[in-house]
């Protein structure tokens, strides 16, 4: 995500008030520091990968038991990152497919576009010809 989106929404009212402002400041900064990790890493962090990062073992393992994070088989799962994930996915979904349509009504549009101007060319011939044989057809004494 970091490329994509290099940062995540954080609301400041849930992190004064929520279940992590109790906790001392060292689980706090390793909390926002895995948070961090877990998003430049596209969501997907193993806890060996986020152990050997952060040399907290003890730590993480209280970060686990206190669900803070969410342990997945060997990964580990952050509910407010994977929701706001969602969303960036389904609203890049929501845009590409608009994207699309929108690119289909223009082709639509030049190609009609095309088409009136094919129709005008073929007036313009049919009214040059209808002109010149009418001059040909000019009775000369008048």
């Amino acid at each position: 995500m970091a490329k994509e989106l290099p940062f995540f929404r954080f609301n400041v009212s849930e992190w004064l008030t929520g279940n992590i402002a109790y906790e001392s400041y060292e689980i706090q900064g390793l909390f926002i520091k895995v948070c961090c990790e877990y998003w430049n890493r596209k969501n997907c962090l193993t806890i060996q990968e986020i152990k050997k990062r952060t040399k907290e073992d003890k730590n993480i393992d209280y970060l686990i038991e206190n669900n803070f994070l969410i342990k997945k088989r060997n990964k580990i799962k952050i509910k407010f990152l994977d929701e706001e994930k969602k969303q960036i996915d389904d609203k890049s979904l929501k845009l590409s497919i608009a994207g699309r349509k929108g690119g289909l009504s223009k082709a639509k549009a030049r190609l009609k576009h095309k088409e009136i101007e094919r129709e005008i060319e073929i007036d313009n011939i049919k009214k040059e010809k209808k002109i010149k044989h009418w001059n040909e057809n000019l009775p000369t004494g008048v």
